[in-house]
């Protein structure tokens, strides 16, 4: 008997959120980098003399909280660019939701990659917010091809820093399995993501699949992976 494992994904609106959100989640193995951090030397960043940006951004998930944290710098006569493309977490878990934290300043005293201090001159315009996203929602699944997410600012009395992720990545495994068979079978689910189940099919057999009307008209969608 020639099985196959696809994936079967019922999209919802976001109507609202679940209590039991990754029991209704098939695994995905994803892979998270940076895609760049972006300093300007304006506002309370900016100096007369070079810009010495220097940065650490980390990541983790929804189901993970471990975070993985990288670390760049860069000297600039105005803006500038660093941390691009560094590698964070790879994982395989039920998660959809990413999340980012940026620790950025302007550097004027060592360490250069600690914030802090001098007799003379202080460390400058640090700003540490953590920002969030839905990478399902985000892209289509796909097998090492990177999509970057929402660019997320940073800003005390003006854009000082900008920074943004991006993730690769694929349904795997056989979490919150079902295996279709010649009786009707209905599986709920509930709106606030996209909700997908692992799905044991038989090579030439056809299979048919279709969403439920509901009392609150949800307008679902279904999509099945190979």
């Amino acid at each position: 008997m020639n099985l196959k494992i696809l994936n079967f994904l019922i999209i919802a609106l976001y109507f609202g959120l679940s209590p039991n959100l990754s029991a209704q989640m098939a695994n995905v193995a994803y892979d998270a980098r940076t895609f760049s951090v972006i300093s300007y030397c304006a506002n309370d960043c900016f100096e007369n003399s070079t810009q010495e940006y220097s940065a650490y951004v980390s990541s983790y998930d929804n189901i993970n909280g471990t975070a993985t944290q990288v670390y760049g710098q860069v000297d600039a006569t105005c803006n500038g660019t660093y941390v691009q493309n560094v590698n964070l977490q790879s994982r395989i878990n039920t998660s959809d939701v990413l999340f980012g934290v940026l620790d950025a300043w302007e550097d004027d005293c060592s360490p250069r990659n600690g914030f802090g201090g001098c007799f003379l001159d202080n460390d400058d315009c640090r700003h540490q917010p953590t920002s969030s996203y839905n990478f399902r929602a985000q892209s289509l699944p796909s097998n090492g091809t990177f999509t970057q997410g929402p660019i997320w600012s940073a800003s005390g009395s003006g854009l000082n820093h900008q920074y943004s992720l991006q993730v690769s990545w694929k349904y795997t495994g056989t979490t919150n399995l079902i295996t279709p068979a010649c009786a009707v079978q209905t599986v709920a689910y509930a709106a606030g993501s996209l909700r997908s189940w692992s799905v044991n099919l038989t090579a030439g057999v056809s299979y048919n699949f279709n969403t439920c009307a509901s009392a609150s008209s949800h307008d679902s969608r279904i999509r099945v992976f190979s």
